[in-house]
């Protein structure tokens, strides 16, 4: 090859070097820096970049649809302090995007916001780049949100190495209806779930990704973004009396489950239960009163239905009236409530369909979104001295519809804001992890179950990852029922600041 050539291919190589290295500057050219060692990076093409310092993880995606410079902010919200890049979506009039850098706390959000646009398409961020080969950690889509060591449960996903950097990922609002994504070509994203269909005047998505040193630290870095966003007032353990004494509970696995003296009836028996346990020295501050205490549908394939009766432990039926019957509280809840002179924590199931409400009140599946159900209903427990409402079944049968935009959040939403007005908390039992998630939303809502039924040492690892969960989103996690000379389990469960309820085999097991 002559000298003149050569020339002419090193010019040509040197143009498109120079033309490479031109193109990647732009890719990236607009950069913000955190405090915290993260740094977000952008072009003008769409493309994204998180960067943490720390851990050298590079996140990367590109929005396909923007092809202007990102529009740039500084300022001061619920996290603190900012740096926003903001992008316009080119085909889709009023779809924007943002991500959001805080300067203080290993925190990026990301927002994605439209109108009219069909929800399920709502999905950001999507990266295709990301850091692989980490362990991971997800809760199971079932009831109790059991953990799992693999991204086959639901969000927040949980990615950690042996050093136990990690990173969080999860929606940080729709709880109830969006979720994390893995996709055949490796990608990683966070949006609304393909099952829901409709479109808003106005729907933002939001997600939140979590970078830190220490998987509990990351943990709690992460509730405390979701808490302060929404202005949950995260309560203290010994904010009620569930929390803050020792009580006595009659739900499945204790002995007085759909189970009484004979020569007492139930009434009785409760009342002999507190008076015992004086005796010994140990004073009771509440009583929770599990399915057993109201009324059940009865089977509507028989002509008539079958007898209905609070006598039913089965779980075929639901609630027909959420009240005491005759045969049960001679004169009502609020009567026996003043006779054992202790707080009640009052269990619930779903509505059963031969019930008067299900035609009195609109409902979701099997459980009401109406507000005027969830008002009347507080302000009768209010009156009969109940402290706190138990919402069980909510993997299922307490489940809403959740293919659409406004069931789920209609069904918690109605049901926190009555008990808020009525001065009464909540307790969750059976949920999935939505519903922890979703739970970052609510004052009130001061416990949750975080094992399956009667706490034993086989249970103690899936407490202990729940109540990880639950304590970060600033909701107490409950033990459940557990024999009183069950020492360990006593020491667990007091230490996990939660619920402290007991069961008895008999009136002197102590």
């Amino acid at each position: 090859m002559n000298s003149s050539k050569l020339r002419s291919l090193w010019i040509f190589s040197t143009l498109v070097f120079l033309i490479m290295s031109q193109g990647a500057r732009a890719a990236a050219s607009f950069s913000m820096h955190s405090d915290q060692g993260l740094s977000v990076n952008s072009g003008i093409n769409g493309f994204y970049e998180v960067r943490a310092e720390h851990q050298n993880w590079v996140f990367q995606g590109i929005l396909e649809n923007v092809s202007q410079p990102p529009l740039t902010q500084a300022g001061v919200d619920q996290l603190g302090s900012f740096q926003r890049f903001s992008y316009a979506d080119i085909l889709n009039p009023g779809l924007t995007y943002s991500i959001t850098l805080y300067l203080n706390r290993p925190v990026v959000l990301f927002s994605e916001k439209g109108t009219g646009i069909d929800a399920k398409k709502f999905r950001f961020p999507l990266f295709n780049k990301y850091p692989k080969n980490l362990k991971t950690l997800s809760y199971k889509r079932q009831d109790f949100s059991p953990y799992v060591f693999n991204l086959s449960g639901d969000a927040p996903w949980v990615f950690f190495n042996d050093t136990a950097e990690t990173f969080i990922l999860s929606p940080a609002n729709h709880f109830m209806i969006s979720n994390n994504f893995a996709g055949q070509d490796q990608s990683l994203s966070t949006g609304i779930e393909p099952q829901v269909s409709g479109t808003a005047s106005v729907l933002e998505f939001q997600a939140i990704l979590v970078i830190d040193s220490g998987v509990n630290r990351a943990f709690g870095e992460w509730g405390h973004a979701l808490t302060d966003l929404s202005g949950k007032v995260r309560p203290d353990n010994d904010s009620d009396k569930t929390l803050s004494t020792l009580g006595y509970w009659t739900d499945n696995r204790s002995s007085y489950w759909y189970n009484y003296s004979n020569d007492l009836h139930y009434a009785g028996t409760l009342q002999a239960i507190k008076d015992e346990f004086s005796k010994a020295g140990l004073k009771l501050g509440h009583f929770q009163l599990d399915s057993w205490w109201y009324v059940k549908g009865g089977d509507p394939t028989t002509k008539p239905p079958l007898e209905r009766s609070w006598k039913k432990s089965n779980y075929k039926h639901g609630v027909y009236l959420y009240e005491a019957p005759p045969d049960l509280f001679a004169r009502g809840l609020g009567d026996f409530q003043k006779s054992i002179a202790l707080p009640l924590v009052t269990h619930s199931r779903w509505i059963d369909p031969t019930s008067p409400y299900s035609k009195q009140f609109k409902l979701s599946n099997q459980v009401s979104i109406d507000p005027h159900y969830w008002d009347n209903l507080m302000r009768t427990l209010q009156s009969q001295g109940v402290e706190t409402y138990e919402q069980d079944w909510l993997n299922e049968k307490g489940l809403p519809r959740l293919d659409n935009l406004t069931d789920a959040d209609g069904f918690l939403n109605e049901m926190s804001g009555a008990a808020q007005r009525s001065h009464i908390n909540l307790q969750y039992c059976m949920p999935l992890p939505r519903h922890f998630l979703q739970g970052s939303r609510y004052s009130n809502l001061h416990s949750i179950r975080t094992s399956g039924d009667g706490f034993e040492r086989g249970k103690w690892n899936w407490f202990l990852f729940g109540s990880q969960l639950a304590s970060s989103l600033g909701i107490w996690p409950w033990v459940d029922v557990f024999f009183s000379q069950d020492r360990e389990n006593l020491l667990l469960a007091t230490l996990s600041g939660g619920n402290r309820g007991r069961r008895r085999s008999s009136f002197s097991d102590f």
